[in-house]
């Protein structure tokens, strides 16, 4: 029988960050959603609780509508691969955890939504 393979095509979605307390220390879940992070959120923490029996603090860092949404999640895992984060119990989505100082993803997020929407693309309206 044939495989079917779902073709992540470029679309307007969003790319997020979210902070989550699992194994007694903070990492940040990569990801992103064609829908609003909120509800990604949620679901997210269904997994977690699936895998850790507990529903984790979880809390949205920041999250942006980009152009190509899997090309600017890709970039920022590759960036951010040196600080990939294992956690203790697998669940999905848990191979775009990082483990670093939050300015280090907000910088490294900012590259790639910038390099998404190029300054030169932005229309500035003089007054």
């Amino acid at each position: 029988m044939a495989k079917r393979i779902k073709k992540q095509c470029t679309v307007d979605g969003e790319v997020y960050m979210m902070l989550i307390d699992i194994d007694g220390k903070t990492v940040i879940k990569i990801g992103t959603t064609n829908r609003c992070a909120l509800k990604r959120a949620l679901e997210i923490a269904e997994v977690i609780h699936g895998a850790y029996k507990f529903i984790p603090k979880i809390q949205i860092l920041i999250n942006e509508r980009t152009h190509n949404n899997y090309a600017v999640e890709a970039a920022l895992l590759a960036q951010l691969e040196q600080y990939k984060y294992a956690p203790d119990y697998e669940f999905d989505g848990c191979s775009e955890l990082v483990e670093c100082d939050t300015a280090v993803a907000l910088g490294a997020y900012r590259d790639c939504i910038d390099a998404d929407y190029p300054a030169e693309k932005i229309n500035l309206i003089e007054i």
